[in-house]
């Protein structure tokens, strides 16, 4: 090895990943891979409401196209010898899967939100299992910043083809838009697809302002952060959920627990943390009130019913049905389960309904991998390096599975989670900090190195970060 090298040391040059690539095919596979299987599927449906297209035309093709670039991902990282995570929370997930596999084995009539067991077990493994190859898969520093970036302009581009769709809605008095209904020549999506489409981001948003995941400038994060959250409010108020409020808190509450490590990290990342939150719903609240918004009307009537004891909507009994009755079916079953579904419908939490399909067999195993998740999120954005969006994504997509959607049938989930997973095919990275390479005899591919490489090994934290 001779000649200076070019790269520099530090938590973004990718020297803790020697092997992660960030040519420009790889850099492509992870913009494709991310785009399509976060904001993409939204995106879509989205744009094709207004022809009268519904949703299932368009989910096997769209899988289809996912399980094809994740198994290119995975052959692709076999062939370069990139660096994949094979270890044992793999084998604990697997433990999770076989438990639900069984379950929809074991009954075979069950239906759950008019799709057959066979359509379940098809979903379960194309949408959930599979697609969780290509998230095992580490790319390379330039590669995760220019993925963010895209999924965060395609997540804004969703915002506006709802603010477009839509707009006619304010000021009506509408509860939230719902499925099959028409507005004009305009058919309605899921209110979920609204929401969540916002949700993710607001929480994007909120992330490229307090933090600095690939050493973006202050402008461009700036720029993108707040024009994030500008567009994301009014698929906030049109979908009107709940839960899309509770995911966006859930991330902020993350993010202030990993600034709280220091003084210094408080003041730059807690202080315009709370700020930019705080001027976030104070924005909802007012414009909700004035164009009559579906969620600031659910709002008020939820905290009506906080007050008195009595919640008289429909969605928060829903909700608390839902989750009783699944309660009930892990109570009668709670060694393996068996009940997939509840009245043709899903329990709307994940770990419930995890534990009342599989019962403490799979249960088990799927709550420790998704705590393990959580622990891990919050260490790698106490770091903060270009790895921190997928603490991002976990959390939001998690906390997502415990107000709404079903395990069976989510691959932002299950992807998300494999980004996690992913971060632990280099041992030595403790989230402490990526442990620079120490030159020596017997190392003379590192010699050349020793100007710009520590004499000792050091681990980064979020005091000692260039």
């Amino acid at each position: 090895m001779t000649g200076k090298p070019k790269q520099s040391v530090g938590p973004y040059s990718g020297q803790d990943f020697p092997k992660a690539k960030d040519g420009w095919l790889e850099q492509l596979l992870a913009i494709s891979l991310w785009g399509m299987i976060f904001p993409g599927f939204a995106l879509a449906i989205l744009a094709t409401a207004p022809y009268g297209v519904d949703s299932r035309q368009l989910t096997v093709p769209f899988r289809a196209i996912i399980l094809v670039i994740t198994g290119y991902v995975f052959l692709h990282a076999l062939l370069k010898r990139m660096p994949k995570y094979s270890g044992g929370w793999l084998a604990v997930i697997g433990m999770f899967a076989v438990t639900y596999l069984l379950a929809l084995w074991i009954n075979p009539r069950v239906e759950l939100a008019g799709r057959d067991r066979d359509e379940i077990l098809l979903q379960f493994l194309g949408t959930g299992i599979l697609p969780m190859i290509g998230g095992l898969v580490t790319f390379g520093p330039r590669a995760v910043k220019r993925a963010t970036i895209v999924l965060l302009v395609v997540a804004m581009a969703a915002n506006a083809i709802i603010l477009t769709l839509y707009q006619g809605l304010f000021g009506t008095g509408f509860v939230r838009v719902r499925v099959a209904e028409v507005y004009g020549d305009v058919i309605a999506t899921s209110p979920l697809f609204l929401s969540y489409t916002a949700s993710l981001t607001a929480c994007l948003g909120i992330f490229m302002i307090v933090c600095n995941p690939g050493r973006f400038t202050l402008i461009v994060r700036y720029t993108l952060g707040f024009s994030a959250l500008a567009m994301s409010m009014g698929s906030m108020l049109l979908g009107a959920s709940r839960g899309s409020m509770a995911v966006v808190f859930g991330v902020v509450v993350l993010l202030m627990f990993a600034s709280a490590t220091s003084w210094k990290m408080a003041f730059q990342r807690m202080i315009p943390l709370v700020l930019t939150i705080g001027a976030y719903i104070g924005f909802l609240v007012v414009l909700g009130e004035r164009l009559d918004s579906g969620l600031h009307n659910r709002m008020v009537q939820f905290y009506d019913g906080v007050q008195s004891g009595q919640f008289d909507d429909r969605s928060a009994q829903g909700r608390v049905y839902l989750w009783e009755a699944g309660l009930k079916a892990f109570a009668d079953s709670p060694l393996y389960g068996g009940s997939v579904a509840i009245d043709d419908n899903y329990p709307h939490n994940s770990v419930i309904e995890a534990l009342m399909a599989t019962g403490l067999l799979g249960g088990v195993p799927f709550v420790i991998v998704c705590l393990f998740a959580l622990y891990r999120s919050y260490e790698l954005i106490k770091v903060n390096d270009y790895r921190s969006v997928f603490s991002i994504l976990y959390i939001h997509y998690f906390l997502q599975t415990l107000v709404s959607y079903s395990i069976s049938n989510n691959p932002t989930f299950w992807f998300s989670l494999a980004l996690i997973l992913s971060t632990l095919a280099w041992p030595k990275s403790r989230f402490k900090g990526p442990r620079r390479p120490v030159p020596g005899p017997g190392r003379p591919e590192m010699e050349a190195l020793s100007p710009t490489v520590a004499p000792h090994p050091e681990t980064y934290s979020p005091t000692n970060m260039p």
